[in-house]
């Protein structure tokens, strides 16, 4: 079975959300690349201007400070200061002895210099990994340190060594990261809900024009197809689909045109083995069984003649020409049991039995329609043969006349065989529409249902079909009574009267 493919508005969807889903996370990226870096300087410039202030508050306490005023100073700095989550300070003499420290055990000021030199000299932040200060240890994130120079009153130089945590940094990265997050899931929703409109609004045209192809059938074929809107590209569409509606119709007219000259050239042989059929019983005596013989084969030369003048008829009322026609009415049992014993050969043939369920009620028994009556006994007869051809052995066809209201009355022909696969349902009455396995057998030709339901078009009716629920399908036939305008749609009611036909009539 193969993949089924999604719709053009579908892919176009995503396609568009793809896109937006790239450049937008591209964004995304940029930003977080950015922002981790700009967050960083931000942490680091507040941490060297808060170590400045720092250093001024340890300035007069020089060269006497003690390691009780220093840590007073970060639990003071600490606690003015949300951003920093604590601090650990050391001073330094110029010789690299610990002055004082708020946290014990101090590094020693090698170590220290062992740090990141470049952030040293330049008086940046810096993190380390190589020494842990105890009043730090519970707080989130990793310690990140800067050293600057001081002067007491007498200008002696010291080194003050100021270490806090990143952790607010990290809380405002996280953050930013948590709404980049929503923005882009977001976005994707928001792109996904657009691309869906503007996918649907740039489909529509291709719809439209799907809509209106799926139109067009050997009934609608004459008929302009229609397509609104103004685009340029929906014209092109437009002209190349009026340009294959056309060439379409050429090749329905060469079929007709051929078939009808076919019937034509047939018309004569059938007439002359008519004319040498009656002439063989005045040559003398024949046998019995040759004289069934003779008259069964006349009867059947007889048919075929009606049948191939019927459908040069049908063939002339679809095309719009005026005809001779005999017009009268047709009792619909009447017309039932004659189709039953036109078809009686081939249902014996098949051995399925012919089941006739006729009009009862009173009112009902002399219901008749308006038509042609070789045209309608036509229409019964490829439906009652159709359904035997497709019967099993021993199997039956029941045909139903029903009258479901005032102005109608239906012809139900019913078989019980295997039913129409149902990918043929739409199409099993155009032209030479046929089952697969009837083709392979040879039989038919994928008429006989299209002529049908031609003639019972052309009657003011039509014919619908469907499966059945156990097994087999149901052909049913829908014509006007005789009395109900409808019926009009066959003129006249004299006998012999030539026929106004209007195409487009039936497809009103």
């Amino acid at each position: 079975m193969p993949k089924r493919r999604k719709s053009l508005r579908r892919r176009l969807t995503l396609w568009m959300v793809l896109v937006w889903g790239i450049i937008q996370g591209t964004v995304v990226l940029l930003i977080l690349l950015y922002e981790g870096a700009a967050v960083d300087r931000f942490f680091d410039d507040r941490l060297k201007g808060r170590s400045l202030g720092i250093g001024a508050e340890i300035r007069p306490l020089l060269p006497d400070l003690t390691d009780v005023q220093l840590e007073q100073i970060a639990i003071r700095n600490t606690d003015d200061y949300i951003m920093f989550k604590g601090f650990a300070l050391v001073v330094y003499a110029n010789d690299g002895r610990i002055i004082a420290s708020s946290d014990q055990p101090a590094p020693p000021y090698n170590q220290i210099q062992r740090e990141d030199q470049s952030a040293i000299e330049a008086g940046r932040a810096f993190l380390t990994d190589s020494y842990h200060f105890a009043s730090l240890r519970e707080a989130p994130g990793k310690e990140r340190m800067v050293l600057v120079g001081i002067e007491d009153r007498d200008q002696q130089e010291y080194e003050l060594l100021v270490v806090t945590t990143d952790a607010a940094a990290r809380g405002l990265t996280a953050r930013l990261q948590q709404v980049l997050i929503i923005a882009l899931a977001a976005g994707l929703v928001g792109a996904a809900t657009s691309a869906w409109i503007i996918s649907g609004v740039a489909t529509e045209p291709l719809k439209r024009v799907l809509d209106s192809m799926r139109k067009i059938s050997p009934g609608t074929v004459g008929q302009e197809v229609r397509m609104d809107g103004g685009s340029e590209e929906l014209a092109v569409v437009r002209r190349e689909v009026d340009a294959m509606r056309s060439r379409m119709e050429a090749g329905f007219k060469a079929q007709e045109r051929f078939l009808s000259n076919v019937s034509h050239e047939i018309k004569t042989p059938i007439s002359v083995l008519l004319t040498e059929m009656q002439t063989l019983p005045s040559l003398g005596e024949t046998p019995g069984d040759v004289r069934e013989f003779i008259v069964s084969v006349g009867e059947e030369l007889r048919r075929l003649g009606g049948m191939v003048e019927s459908f040069l008829l049908l063939t002339r009322v679809r095309d719009g020409q005026p005809v001779q026609a005999r017009i009268g009415t047709y009792q619909v049992n009447e017309l039932i049991v004659d189709s039953m014993e036109s078809c009686a050969g081939i249902a014996e043939q098949y051995e399925v039995s012919l089941v006739p369920i006729l009009l009862d009620d009173p009112e009902d028994l002399d219901l008749t329609v308006n038509g042609i009556p070789d045209l309608l006994r036509t229409m019964l007869d490829n439906l009652v043969r159709n359904a035997v051809r497709f019967s099993p052995e021993h199997g039956r066809v029941i045909i139903k006349a029903r009258r479901p209201s005032d102005s109608e009355v239906t012809i139900e022909v019913r078989d019980f065989g295997t039913g129409i696969p149902p990918g043929m349902l739409d199409t099993i009455f155009d032209r030479f529409a046929q089952n697969e396995s009837e083709v392979k057998r040879g039989r038919g030709h994928g008429l006989g249902l299209e002529i049908a339901l031609g003639i019972a078009e052309i009657h003011g009716g039509g014919i619908t079909v469907e499966n059945c629920d156990d097994r087999g399908c149901r052909f049913i036939v829908r014509l006007p009574i005789g009395d109900n305008p409808a019926a009009s749609r066959v003129r006249g009611g004299a006998p012999d009267q030539e026929i106004e036909n209007h195409p487009d009539d039936r497809e009103k």
